[in-house]
Formats: C-alpha cells, sequence, structure tokens
C-alpha cells in the first residue's frame, strides 16, 4: 500500500508461522490486512475469543441436553447408562475428548499460535503447495492461502 506521496505503508495480517495459515477472513474468499499492528493484535484477541466461546456454547448445549433428557425421564439409567455429564469429571474428559473432533477448537488453537506479522513478511515466508488441477490433471504450485475461487484445484475456479 503506498500514500499520495508514494511512501510504503505495511499493513499487516494474522499468520501462523508454523502451519502457514492465514486467518481474518473477508467472509468473500480473502482475507483482511490491517493498517496497523494494535488494530490486527485486537482482531486476533476478537478471534479467538469467538472460537472459543463456540467451542464451550456447544460443550454446554449438549451438557445441557443430555442433562435434561435424563431429568424428564427420556433418557434412564437402565438403558443409556450413568449420565456422563452430571459429574464436573465427566464434563472435563467430555471436553477433552471434543477437542480432537471440534473445529472451532482447532481454529482457536492455531489462532493462538499465530502472530500479527506484516504483509510483507507474510508474502516472503507463506508456504507453497502441490495441487492438482481438477479439469487437466497437471501438478501445478500455488500459495497455501489461495482462495478457492482462484485455484484451478477447486471447482468454484471453473463456475
Amino acid at each position: 500500500m503506498r500514500t499520495a506521496n508514494n511512501e510504503n505503508i505495511d499493513t499487516f495480517v494474522i499468520f501462523n508461522t508454523i502451519t502457514g495459515k492465514r486467518y481474518g477472513s473477508t467472509g468473500w474468499g480473502g482475507y483482511k490486512q490491517w493498517n496497523t499492528a494494535s488494530s490486527a493484535k485486537g482482531a486476533l484477541t476478537r478471534l479467538k475469543k469467538q472460537y472459543l466461546k463456540t467451542f464451550e456454547d456447544d460443550l454446554e448445549h449438549t451438557f445441557t441436553y443430555i442433562t435434561n433428557c435424563y431429568e424428564s425421564g427420556k433418557y434412564t439409567e437402565e438403558t443409556h447408562g450413568v449420565n456422563q455429564y452430571a459429574t464436573q469429571e465427566g464434563r472435563d474428559a467430555h471436553r477433552e475428548e471434543m477437542k480432537e473432533y471440534k473445529s472451532d477448537w482447532k481454529v482457536y488453537q492455531g489462532l493462538c499460535d499465530s502472530e500479527v506479522v506484516t504483509y510483507d513478511y507474510f508474502y516472503e515466508n507463506e508456504p507453497v503447495v502441490e495441487r492438482t488441477n481438477i479439469s487437466g490433471g497437471n501438478k501445478y504450485t500455488e500459495r497455501l492461502n489461495t482462495p478457492s475461487f482462484l485455484s484451478p484445484s477447486s471447482d468454484s475456479f471453473y463456475r
């Protein structure tokens, strides 16, 4: 990005240097850039809170639903066994088990490992991956965070 007098202005992105994943989707398949590091850090904090809250809310919904089923008599210990969510130990065990399966938790972990970097740093360090063109089957390389509508390896590229 350049100003009117042609000076370079750094923009900032959220980047996981371990996985090469970039965060901060615009909702249109692209990624957001911030003009200041502090605004990008604020966005990173909000994204972490959002994904952690979604994960926790989903678990709480499950706990409440199962507990209500036992209390209403829909589930009984004879047919479904003991309510594993009746104790804190059972809830904690389920929470740890769900960390492996829930995408919200995986995104949250990726965000925790992420940092705010300049766009130039991201551009120089973004991994390149090999993909297959679905139209011709040819192998080619592209940047890891290429949106699907810009990638010949995706069906949406040809629509």
